[in-house]
């Protein structure tokens, strides 16, 4: 079994409090996996010129050499004593001394917050080791000079090696993602360097012909940014160019505060939220966290990838979605419009991350059993924005009117995050009763089985019916409850009912025990307690493996 060695550099101004909220949250997400993690705390920044007497030590680089992966804070160089002026800068010299050639800086409009570009979701590629940034574009030394006392010299350097790799990386995450890159440059005026970026970046596109290609100039980028952010998929682009552009991506997606990114080599990974030090915040605990959680993602998704073992990809998959529930309740810092603290933030996380752990993959089975839907109508995409955020991983339709399969097929296309079925038939007696549903989200991981959260007298009632809308018919559960609960039996899932008639709960438990469920939660959604006394209760939890729990997702 891998164990995993993590450094991880506080670093300068906002970055200890930060740090300090992100490994709250990531190691609430590792405890509830087997993953042997070593974290290793390294001086940087003001740290290490006290500790170390520089801001980026020998002994700090040879100790991330060990290292599977570390997390950068921010630093404020420019605050640093004259003596260090002409260094590089820790995250320019990380990047230069370990060859992390790719920054990738994704910008994803954030629900809930002040987007300026509501339907954004791309990413950029930004060349990290060379290109019109002098601190890291030579081998030794820094690529500017004084020619003259009036005169300074700033090189731009432009490799084949260089812009290969970069535009290798930008094509192959776009083949994953919409099969579109947009190459950014300044060919017009700078024919030579950029140019040349331009034609290598043309070259690598050949041996992608899925992939659609585009190329603007940088100044008509940002204008277009600005625009129509949401078309645009990969860009790839150098060095300044998009350090400046991504810093735009960020704001227009929501705020700086929100930016993440991953510095990477073929073998070595550095998470670094894309923000600065913001010094004058500093110790007011209002900083923002999530950039740097989100790189925190970033990184633990790079380091499943390379090693192949899919319980870093649970941990970033259960931190990533733990931060949107929060996000979605409205938990958030000022510079979100909201009012929470950098650690009372990491906190909501963290409870977030508990529920995810005790309720992971509910298969809801009926649209009024997921929180907030009866407010939301009967709009499908809210609907499943909701059951994305509250750990859903599949969902069934169910209509009295028309046959939901066609539109089930249309969802899936455009939310393929959440898995969405049609009912069996129309008017089936239990409604969006889908065994495959239940097989397919099993296979995905889910945990918990929720079956119709239908009082069959109401809803008979309201939706005019004449027929039976039980999950039993006199007296037998019907063939599509027998199937889930043996899928249940078999797969060692737990069964959770909600606001079922009360007279059928006792029967759905009964009969689960007969077909050998193990486990099973009974649930009392806020807005409809189930009518069963505490007495009944207690003898069913007595008699059965049943816990009563007032709402599943704690909403």
């Amino acid at each position: 079994m891998n164990s995993y060695k993590v450094a991880v550099l506080a670093g300068d101004g906002i970055g200890k409090e930060i740090i300090d909220a992100n490994q709250q949250v990531i190691e609430a997400c590792i405890d509830a996996t087997v993953l042997d993690i070593e974290w290793i705390a390294l001086p940087m920044g003001w740290e290490g010129i006290h500790k170390e007497g520089t801001p980026l030590s020998e002994k700090t680089k040879e100790t991330l050499q060990t290292c599977d992966a570390w997390i950068l804070g921010p630093h404020d160089s420019a605050a640093y004593p004259q003596q260090f002026k002409g260094e590089r800068n820790p995250s320019g010299e990380l990047r230069h001394h370990f060859d992390l050639f790719a920054n990738v800086r994704p910008a994803k409009s954030m629900q809930k917050s002040n987007a300026r570009i509501r339907d954004m979701d791309l990413v950029i590629y930004r060349e990290n080791t060379e290109g019109y940034y002098v601190d890291r574009n030579m081998h030794t030394g820094l690529g500017e000079f004084k020619v003259t006392e009036d005169v300074v010299v700033s090189t731009g350097v432009f490799t084949r090696k260089a812009i290969t790799r970069i535009a290798e990386a930008a094509f192959e995450a776009a083949m994953e993602r919409r099969k579109k890159v947009t190459i950014v440059h300044k060919a017009n005026v700078i024919r030579l360097g950029t140019g040349f970026f331009l034609e290598i970046c043309r070259e690598v596109a050949g041996k992608y012909p899925e992939v659609d290609v585009d190329d603007y100039h940088i100044d008509a980028m940002a204008a277009h940014l600005v625009r129509r952010g949401g078309d645009f998929d990969v860009i790839v682009t150098e060095n300044m160019f998009g350090d400046i552009l991504s810093d735009l991506t960020g704001e227009l997606a929501g705020s700086l505060g929100i930016a993440p990114s991953i510095n990477t080599s073929k073998t070595q990974a550095m998470a670094q939220a894309a923000h600065g030090s913001a010094p004058d915040i500093e110790g007011k605990n209002i900083a923002n966290p999530i950039g740097m959680m989100h790189s925190t993602v970033m990184l633990f998704e790079w380091l499943a990838k390379k090693h192949d073992d899919e319980r870093l990809t649970h941990v970033a998959r259960r931190m990533d979605e733990s931060i949107a529930r929060t996000i979605h309740r409205n938990i958030v810092t000022p510079d979100l419009g909201g009012s929470a603290t950098t650690s009372s933030f990491a906190e909501a996380v963290c409870a977030e991350v508990a529920n995810a752990r005790r309720f992971n993959g509910i298969v809801d089975m009926h649209v009024h059993s997921a929180p907030d839907v009866r407010a939301r109508k009967h709009d499908d995409l809210q609907l499943l924005e909701t059951a994305q955020l509250s750990g859903l991983k599949a969902l069934v339709l169910k209509s009295h009117h028309f046959p939901t399969s066609e539109r089930a097929s249309l969802l899936n296309q455009l939310y393929p995050e959440v898995k969405t079925f049609g009912s069996i038939t129309l008017n089936e007696a239990v409604g969006g009763l889908n065994p495959k549903a239940v097989e397919v989200t099993a296979s995905l991981g889910g945990k918990i089985v929720w079956l119709p959260t239908i009082d069959a007298e109401n809803h008979r009632r309201k939706a005019g019916l004449t027929g039976g809308v039980r999950l039993f018919e006199q007296g037998k559960p019907v063939s599509a409850l027998c199937h889930i609960l043996e899928i249940i039996a078999d797969r060692d899932l737990i069964l959770a009912t909600g606001h079922i008639s009360s007279e059928e709960i006792e029967s759905v438990v009964r009969e689960a025990c007969k077909r050998g469920v193990k486990k099973m939660v009974i649930t009392h959604p806020e807005y409809h307690i189930v009518n069963l006394s505490v007495e009944k209760q207690q003898k069913l939890a007595v008699e059965y493996p049943v816990y009563f729990e007032r709402t599943l997702l704690n909403r």
